[in-house]
């Protein structure tokens, strides 16, 4: 049991075959009395043969996670030319089932011979005839599901397509696709009446985006127990975003309606006094005035539609982080121009485009000072051990704008002081899935790669890199600078480098940051730590 009285059952049996008969699009239906699949393949019954396994998990939380049962299933999946779907076969009875797709929804009947799966996105509902209670399935990032009729439907999980061997043979990469273990969640959520009045809506953007805990140092609080971002009065108004304006000292507020009815007066409340605010469009240029007052904002909302504001509050513009930068001994090139892709070296013949870099890259309110971009001009330090000198001033913070030829980590010394620092290679992937290496016939995997995720914090990126020979444009092998931070004593003198040409710092800055950084206490992106060992099972 956790804090949040949330129960976690696992369950696991085994069963030692499974039929997906060769259907227009062959499916696996999902029972809850096994979790582990594998059948042969036998030519007189035109049987697929399936090669997956999977363990699931059953959620149900106190409060108002309570109103849904989670379901989540960590799958080993190795199956060809068929679909993996998860059955829900309900008491709810209705023709037609509503699918919403993100800025309104639509209505479809039961499967067809040409309309055997419909998009969504969040969540699909089937409301009984009878309009007094239905059901709602939601999803994570699962956008496809069918009805077969009245009283069922299946979210489609997976799909690994058939081809045509020996003659599809260059398609082999389609039937394989998906190949690995993944981590898929979705929920049901009972409701009285119909979607609206069950907000359904809702409850798939708690799932989605359920509450994220950050940590941050103690300090003394300006607030009441209570406190509010934001809030809007009608549940038929959805909140699609809240963030910085791309420039400027504005926020982006951005709504939809969710029910597909007009509504009037809506206002959200802020926590602070609006100085400004004025309605904007997707390029968030302004388009039209919008009544505020005090901490709110009013509004009419279309069915349907969306509208979007730039709100300014009082005393929420960010006071400029007291910085300065750096001056460090180039002694490299590592830039090139479009019109002379041979100048600069990165790493191995490959450079950074200059048409790509500003004269400053900021990250988080830091500034890095870019060099001189001219050919045969230095603007970069290659590591090999040198000591550089620290502006003096009240800094408790050095960040270097770097990268490295391949994921290299390295002592950075200031003052005597190490601190080790991963620096990450400066081209490649961030982050991939599991990866399949096929044979020279290209008609048998051989192996897996490990699936990764890289996490430095990425200052500046470029959709390509220059090629030094032959002269031209990698398209999308993209070119990363990472941002990295020492803390360092206030009055620190000196940094010494690493003695490692793999690593090379393109620009330092010195600063005061009054806030520190807060740390979250979830895991923000996949790290895959919790995977088994993928092993390719013989067929």
């Amino acid at each position: 049991m956790s804090n949040h009285a949330t129960q976690t059952i696992r369950t696991f049996a085994q069963i030692n075959a499974l039929q997906a008969y060769h259907k227009p699009i062959p499916f696996i239906q999902t029972k809850h009395n096994f979790f582990r699949q594998r059948s042969e393949f036998d030519p007189l019954q035109k049987i697929r043969r399936i090669w997956h396994a999977y363990t699931q998990f059953y959620s149900l939380s106190a409060g108002e996670a309570g109103k849904r049962f989670e379901v989540s299933n960590k799958i080993d999946w190795q199956s060809q030319g068929v679909s993996l779907k998860a059955s829900f076969p309900l008491s709810v009875s209705n023709e037609k089932a509503t699918y919403n797709i993100g800025v309104g929804t639509i209505a479809r009947g039961n499967n067809e011979e040409k309309k055997f799966e419909v998009p969504s996105k969040e969540w699909f509902d089937l409301t009984d005839k009878s309009g007094k209670y239905g059901v709602s399935i939601l999803e994570d990032c699962k956008f496809g599901s069918d009805k077969p009729n009245d009283n069922t439907l299946r979210l489609t999980l997976l799909y690994t397509p058939e081809i045509n061997l020996p003659r599809w043979r260059w398609t082999m990469y389609q039937s394989t696709q998906d190949w690995g273990i993944h981590d898929v969640r979705y929920a049901v959520y009972g409701h009285q009446g119909d979607w609206r009045k069950g907000e359904s809506a809702w409850q798939a953007q708690f799932f989605n985006q359920p509450l994220m805990a950050f940590e941050s140092a103690k300090h003394d609080g300006e607030f009441n127990g209570t406190y509010s971002m934001i809030s809007i009065d009608r549940p038929e108004a959805g909140l699609m975003a809240f963030k910085k304006m791309e420039s400027g000292d504005y926020y982006i507020i951005r709504v939809n309606e969710l029910t597909g009815k007009d509504i009037k007066n809506v206002k959200i409340s802020l926590p602070l006094e609006i100085i400004d605010a004025y309605e904007v469009n997707g390029q968030e240029k302004k388009i039209g005035e919008v009544k505020y007052a005090k901490n709110g904002l009013q509004f009419d909302l279309g069915h349907y539609g969306i509208k979007s504001f730039a709100v300014k509050l009082k005393g929420m513009s960010p006071a400029p982080v007291q910085q300065q930068s750096v001056e460090i001994p180039y002694n490299v090139d590592v830039i090139s121009s479009d019109g002379n892709r041979n100048d600069g070296t990165m790493f191995n013949g490959q450079s950074l485009p200059a048409e790509q870099l500003p004269e400053y890259v900021e990250s988080e309110g830091i500034r890095f000072k870019i060099g001189n971009k001219d050919d045969e001009q230095n603007n970069a330090v290659v590591c090999n051990g040198q000591t550089i000198s620290l502006p003096a001033g009240n800094f408790t913070k050095l960040y270097l704008l770097a990268a490295a030829a391949g994921d290299i980590k390295a002592d950075f010394i200031v003052d005597g002081q190490p601190t080790n620092l991963a620096i990450q290679r400066w081209t490649g992937y961030v982050g991939q899935f599991y990866n399949r290496v096929l044979n020279l016939d290209e008609d048998k995997v051989l192996e897996m790669k490990a699936p990764f995720a890289k996490t430095n914090n990425i200052a500046w990126f470029a959709s390509h890199c220059h090629n030094n020979y032959p002269m031209k444009n990698e398209a999308y092998q993209y070119s990363y600078l990472f941002k990295y931070e020492i803390p360092i004593p206030v009055g620190a003198k000196s940094i010494t480098l690493p003695n490692n040409r793999g690593i090379k710092i393109v620009a330092m800055t010195v600063a005061a940051p009054k806030a520190e950084e807060m740390k979250p206490l979830q895991a923000l992106y996949d790290n895959f730590k919790d995977n088994p060992a993928f092993s390719l099972r013989s067929k």
